[in-house]
């Protein structure tokens, strides 16, 4: 299946397939990827039409104690020394912004600089940090040096934890706290209301105490239905009914998209036409899906204002997250790129 958006500069595609090959594909001058206890994390390896000139890996010091982490690492490292000219490896700790941020940065200015015009990057949206693969997008877009980004995303089967555990803490420890993203800092008038747009997920007594520790004026969300699994949509409502009544959000504030279909998403928020930029201060908070999150971003590119915010843990919870066997290709094309 494949549907489009396109306006004055921006193309957005968006593939879904039960085959890797045909969402995993082609050549580009820049590819991204991480390692993690997560599955998902080595579904590229499966891909066999998949090359790129430039090649950035992410090893995260924290491991899984059945040694999965490290298993996914030598076989993420191996696909990469493969299928890439050249790459590099860093390990780092997954929630040091500023320091994974500038590694990203620099591999991107690299590549640009020796590539001598915008680049086709590719992007593994699975289980890389959203403050890192959204960052390269508006980061990238912003200067310019981005002609295309592709971004490969495997759905996920999660772990059958009882209700309070899901709840809780299925994928993150500890408390949250909100940063805006490279290239999405939006434009800022103190004379404006504070409006929030949150993408759901599962963790909503967090997302609840984030937004409410934040005091905005206004709420609206993004809400993951149809899921990618019959029962994940009530899962996310009971888990967030308490954002949705705190903030008493109407009925037309709540924006309902496919959980991993970011060009229905777009639409969606297109239809609602939630932002008064006008009379508002705009904030995209990226608490659900991570195509829901790329969505979000999307908007904020075509919008212009919004900022978009990234949710940092205090750590990442061990979550043996596995593919289910439907995987998307998102792909954004920058028809002003020189």
């Amino acid at each position: 299946m494949t549907i489009d958006i396109r306006n004055s500069f921006l193309e957005i595609s968006s593939l879904s397939s039960s085959s890797i090959d045909e969402v995993y594909t082609g050549h580009f001058d820049f590819a991204m990827g991480a390692s993690s206890w997560d599955e998902r994390s080595i579904a590229m390896t499966n891909a066999r039409n998949f090359t790129s000139d430039f090649g950035l890996l992410f090893y995260f010091l924290k491991k899984d104690s059945k040694g999965v982490s490290e298993r996914h690492e030598t076989i993420l490292g191996v696909f990469f020394e493969r299928y890439c000219k050249r790459h590099s490896v860093h390990e780092v700790e997954a929630t040091h912004l500023r320091a994974n941020w500038e590694v990203v940065r620099s591999a991107l200015l690299k590549a640009y600089h020796e590539t001598h015009r915008p680049l086709s990057v590719f992007v593994d949206l699975s289980t890389i940090p959203r403050h890192l693969s959204l960052g390269l997008l508006g980061f990238g877009l912003e200067h310019g040096l981005i002609e295309s980004l592709t971004y490969g995303y495997s759905e996920g089967e999660y772990p059958n934890d009882d209700k309070d555990s899901v709840s809780q803490e299925l994928f993150t420890e500890g408390g949250w706290e909100a940063v805006a993203i490279p290239g999405f800092i939006g434009e800022w008038e103190p004379c404006r209301a504070r409006h929030y747009i949150v993408a759901l997920g599962f963790e909503g007594v967090k997302t609840q105490q984030l937004v409410s520790r934040s005091e905005p004026d206004k709420v609206s969300v993004l809400f993951p239905d149809p899921p990618v699994k019959e029962g994940y949509d009530e899962i996310t409502f009971e888990n967030n009914r308490l954002l949705i009544e705190r903030f008493a959000i109407p009925k037309e504030r709540i924006v309902r998209a496919h959980a991993t279909d970011i060009v229905a998403a777009l639409n969606r928020l297109q239809d609602a036409e939630l932002e008064n930029l006008e009379s508002e201060n705009c904030l995209y908070v990226c608490c659900g899906t991570k195509p829901h999150s790329l969505a979000l971003a999307i908007r904020a590119v075509l919008v212009g204002e919004p900022a978009v915010l990234y949710v940092v843990p205090e750590s990442h919870r061990v979550s043996y997250t596995k593919p289910n066997g439907v995987f998307w290709n998102y792909t954004i094309r920058d028809h002003s790129a020189i």
